[in-house]
């Protein structure tokens, strides 16, 4: 919060990337915490749904953040949103404390042959790797996909930028439900509360969206099949976040769990977005999409592979 209010008073540009920079490091610390204290103080079934409300949030943020900058001045945005997040420091500090001190936030502590020896072994017996591979892909989509979203509507279906605009809020806002509409109407209305088939349905249908990017041109089929495929790997990153994460309440590494998964996440869509960048003038929009349903695919095979295996 202070390093936002900070920021309109830097006229240095190694200042302000510094400034920033240690912004999205300590608030890159605050996702873990927040999802420790829901596993390990709700019943699994809950801690899922409260922690939906994370996904969703951090869907919104960049609309919200844009809808911000262009009712105000940019500094005022900084502003505000530094000015918020430090009552929100001094508020979380208090209630955590007190909540603390009458026992309704307890913190499960690993048993000692756990914490000597076997984390590792212990994650991976539990899916990490799997998980891992799902939010880097997904990660991919949800950040570096979407990053070229605006790009790919002006340049391939001939959108001016103000149309591609207005459609990327619109299919933003949509992706936003995707917490909810993975978890609470697929994962345990569909599926029953089963993961993986609930995982791997959602890949499915994010390869059919990005396919039909790739078969239809018309510009409204080809805007439905790009929010199906957001949507769904949407859903199936909240899968990660919002039900393998709460789901290692017992061994006292949620926290641990989830900065990783969502280090990973960040890093591959990172690397993405610098490959994705060079790919469009190489082998153009056309392939590109195929890429992206790979990376559907690539999850998909990779589900149906760890299930027939039934090694997780």
């Amino acid at each position: 919060g202070v390093c936002n209010f900070l920021m309109p008073f830097s006229s240095s540009v190694l200042l302000t990337t510094v400034i920033y920079a240690v912004s999205g490091f300590f608030q890159s610390m605050i996702y873990s915490p927040l999802m420790r204290v829901v596993a390990e103080n709700t019943l699994p079934k809950y801690a899922s749904r409260c922690s939906l409300g994370f996904s969703v949030a951090s869907f919104l943020g960049t609309p919200v953040a844009t809808l911000l900058a262009a009712l105000f001045d940019w500094e005022y945005a900084f502003f505000g949103a530094g000015f918020f997040m430090m009552v929100l420091g001094v508020l979380c500090f208090i209630c955590f404390t007190a909540f603390e001190k009458k026992g309704i936030i307890v913190y499960r502590e690993k048993i000692k042959w756990e914490k000597q020896k076997t984390d590792v072994h212990l994650l991976v017996k539990r899916g990490i790797i799997l998980q891992t591979v799902v939010s880097i892909l997904t990660g991919i989509v949800r950040t570096s996909v979407l990053f070229w979203i605006p790009t790919y509507l002006v340049e391939y279906l001939s959108f001016s930028a103000d149309e591609a605009g207005a459609v990327v809020s619109v299919v933003t806002i949509i992706k936003s439900l995707s917490p909810y509409f993975g978890v609470l109407l697929i994962y345990e209305r569909f599926f029953k509360r089963r993961n993986y088939p609930a995982t791997a349905f959602m890949f499915f249908i994010g390869l059919v969206g990005f396919l039909g990017m790739y078969f239809f041109t018309n510009p409204f089929i080809n805007i439905i099949f790009m929010t199906l495929a957001l949507l769904l790997s949407g859903c199936a990153s909240s899968m990660v976040f919002s039900v393998y994460c709460p789901s290692l309440h017992d061994t006292g590494m949620v926290s641990t769990a989830t900065g990783f998964l969502d280090a990973c996440s960040y890093l591959g869509a990172a690397i993405a977005n610098y490959l994705f960048a060079n790919a469009i003038n190489v082998i153009g929009w056309k392939n590109l999409l195929l890429v992206w349903a790979l990376l559907m695919l690539v999850g998909l095979v990779s589900f149906v592979f760890v299930r027939k295996r039934k090694t997780v």
